[in-house]
């Protein structure tokens, strides 16, 4: 179950940052100074988000092989 919803997070998440990086570029190459802060944050909080999503699995892994072989 839980690797099942580790690969909807990443089918939902590739999609997404996607668009949160074209819509980052839009609004960077408007040349507007505001917006072009706006678009930074939005490229590093994307990518952070991405990271998190694709680093999830092997952590719940990790954390779900300490648990079950520290009981046994």
């Amino acid at each position: 179950m839980i690797d099942q919803l580790q690969a909807d997070g990443v089918t939902l998440a590739l999609p997404a940052a996607a668009l949160g990086y074209t819509i980052s570029g839009l609004l960077w190459l408007s040349g507007y100074p505001p917006w072009q802060r706006t678009a930074r944050r939005l490229f590093f909080n994307v990518t952070a988000g991405l990271i998190i999503v694709l680093l999830a699995g092997s952590f719940v892994e990790m954390v779900t092989t300490a648990i079950c072989e520290g009981g046994s």
